[in-house]
């Protein structure tokens, strides 16, 4: 399969889904905060993947940002985190979309995105808000390995909100054993929809996980790792 052929591939996936629109505000509805994060995976009635995150009413430390909050939710119920504290002031300075794509954003480069997106919320910013997204988990997906975030942005393919991203992990059958952590085989890249600046160098987001467990990480927009992959979501 060509470059141009796995792209239009992941566009079709994320073009389908928006049928399901309806069912992701149905589960909106359904599901109200509480006093403690909820995530959790669904399936649709046609069969479609996805993953729920809903925001607690409150909090002990509303001022923490978003995706530091998710992380410690996560090791705190018994989950592993690769060289933790380093990648939790990282991805706390992340900047992303938190609702919409990261394409509606894109201005034809990583740092050029960069300066033009919001700083990273709290999770006081989005006490009792709840999320969904429609992703693919169905595995290894071998047709939509290798392209750069650069060229999934260029295209129009959204890649893995960083809260999905987490909610997955959150969502793992067995949050103690990183075997549990995905639901493909190996070792993975994975883009994720963040952009980090490190040392005056704008970097997108990625992670994967092994052995150690969940581990947040980053690289270069214009990469193509042949290990890496891509997974279209749907808000």
């Amino acid at each position: 399969m060509t470059k141009e052929e796995a792209l239009a591939s992941l566009a079709k996936v994320q073009k389908e889904a928006e049928s399901l629109k309806e069912f992701i505000a149905a589960q909106e509805k359904q599901n109200a905060a509480g006093s403690s994060l909820i995530a959790r995976r669904f399936t649709t009635n046609d069969a479609k993947t996805g993953v729920y995150l809903s925001i607690p009413s409150s909090v002990p430390n509303p001022s923490m940002p978003i995706m530091g909050y998710l992380i410690r939710e996560f090791m705190d119920r018994g989950g592993k985190v690769y060289d933790a504290e380093n990648r939790i002031k990282r991805w706390s300075a992340m900047r992303f979309v938190v609702r919409g794509g990261l394409c509606d954003a894109w201005k034809g480069g990583a740092a050029k995105t960069f300066c033009t997106l919001a700083k990273q919320p709290t999770v006081g910013d989005l006490l009792g808000q709840s999320f969904v997204w429609l992703v693919d988990t169905s595995g290894d997906i071998e047709t939509h390995a290798g392209e750069s975030f650069d060229d999934l942005m260029e295209a129009g393919v959204d890649v893995l909100n960083p809260m999905a991203f987490v909610a997955l992990f959150l969502t793992a059958p067995d949050i103690a054993d990183p075997a549990t952590y995905t639901s493909f085989k190996g070792w993975r890249w994975e883009w994720v929809a963040g952009l980090l600046e490190i040392d005056d160098e704008v970097f997108a987001a990625g992670g994967y996980s092994r052995s150690v467990g969940l581990s947040a990480g980053w690289g270069a927009p214009g990469s193509s790792y042949s290990d890496g992959r891509a997974r279209p979501v749907v808000r």
